[in-house]
């Protein structure tokens, strides 16, 4: 037996409360003194070093866990030690205190009587036909040239700023895509310099490379299926191919929507603010490793309650659709995993070894089950809420993913987006 399991054996006192909000909780531990004091050369007896930090820190989660199983009772992994207390009187107890949080009562919404919008993009007409013959002005090869920037050219750009990176970035120069950037940079030649108003930052430009649009032939459809014979063969490929892409596309979306649909619809409830307090000091790490120097200095109060404001709104859907797999029972089974896999395995030269090898790694199955549980949860809050048919362009679909990708509502416009930034 080690010295934790030693030393718990021997400790009555355990106690729970109630602490501060509806989720706190406080633990209490008494601990014996002949546990805690050992008698120095000359009799005198004091508390021996390290043991409230380590040794009663050990005892304190095996007696929580006990406590958790035997009362049904779901917690957040963190333990935090508040204060420790000596005795009152001569011989009596040591006392530990720590709090925990308990996760709260969360009551799901019934969707039945909200709707959810379903996208069904238009790729009627000659939609396919166009964007096939819009494939080489997309793929094109590219040319040195000395003449000025236009739209449509590549240029390659080197950072002039001290601390960036002297490496040449890429940068295609397209009409729309950044009317600041386009009017900069239109007209300028080879070692020309220009800033960046944004950032500030001067940038010369070491090459400027014009597009060459090769001709819609077999001979350019083969450079994107080598086994293609004959443009009929690689238009219907190029449908199924697309097809499969748009409805990623429109998973993408729907998933979304279901989690807005479930946070929008469930009541309030208290977040554990222990973990929030966890999540906080992780951004706060993650921005001083990008070079931030002072926390307060680079957010400002105003920034750091946005940031709050989007922890806080991250861990309610986290916590929400949680709560909505466990309820429903929407954690895959073995059967589902290995569907999902074996789906996954069909791309690979050797499936089975894949198969193997991918299953051998915990993060990986890891996420294969919390993608699977996604996938029923959204399933199932589609199935349970009232559909509504959305019809849009192709255009407007990749919009809304752009929105996803940028932490965007996309149900709202963007000057009224709370989540942007």
């Amino acid at each position: 037996m080690n010295v934790a399991a030693a030393a718990s054996s021997q400790i009555e006192g355990f106690a729970v409360e109630e602490g501060i909000g509806k989720s706190m909780r406080i633990a209490r531990v008494q601990v014996p003194p002949e546990m805690v004091e050992s008698e120095d050369a000359s009799g005198n007896r004091r508390v021996r070093n390290g043991f409230f930090s380590k040794s009663l820190d050990k005892i304190v989660g095996q007696r929580l866990k006990e406590y958790v199983t035997s009362t049904g009772t779901a917690v957040f992994p963190h333990i935090e030690p508040i204060y420790y207390v000596d005795p009152t009187e001569p011989g009596g107890n040591y006392e530990g205190v720590y709090a925990f949080e308990v996760r709260p009562t969360i009551a799901l919404p019934d969707l039945g009587g909200h709707e959810i919008k379903v996208p069904e993009p238009d790729v009627g007409g000659d939609f396919y036909a166009k964007l096939i013959a819009d494939l080489p002005s997309k793929m094109p090869e590219w040319k040195d040239s000395d003449a000025a920037c236009a739209s449509g050219d590549r240029l390659m750009l080197v950072s002039q700023s001290p601390s960036g990176n002297s490496e040449p970035m890429p940068y295609w120069l397209q009409e729309g895509r950044d009317p600041h950037l386009h009017e900069l940079f239109v007209g300028a030649r080879v070692g020309e310099s220009r800033t960046i108003p944004e950032s500030g930052i001067a940038v010369r430009i070491v090459k400027i490379e014009k597009p060459q649009v090769a001709e819609l032939n077999l001979e350019f459809i083969q450079k994107i299926e080598p086994e293609c014979k004959s443009l009929e063969q690689f238009e219907e490929s190029f449908r199924k191919m697309h097809a499969s892409h748009m409805q990623q596309m429109i998973t993408k979306v729907m998933m979304r929507r279901c989690e807005d649909l479930l946070d929008r619809t469930a009541e309030p409830f208290e977040l554990p603010q222990f973990e929030l307090t966890g999540e906080l000091l992780n951004w706060r790490q993650s921005m001083a490793k990008r070079g931030g120097r002072d926390f307060l200095a680079n957010v400002g109060e105003r920034g750091l309650a946005e940031v709050m404001q989007r922890i806080e709104s991250g861990m309610r859907r986290r916590m929400l659709i949680q709560e909505y797999v466990l309820v429903n029972r929407l954690l895959p089974d073995e059967a589902e995993i290995d569907a999902y896999l074996d789906a996954m395995s069909v791309q690979y030269e050797d499936p089975k070894l894949f198969k193997q090898r991918f299953k051998a790694d915990k993060q990986s199955m890891d996420q294969v089950r919390s993608q699977v549980s996604m996938s029923k949860f959204c399933d199932l809050v589609i199935d349970r809420a009232r559909n509504v048919a959305e019809t849009m362009s192709f255009a407007q679909l990749e919009k809304m993913i752009e929105r996803i990708d940028a932490g965007e509502a996309i149900d709202l416009p963007p000057s009224a987006n709370p989540e942007q930034g």
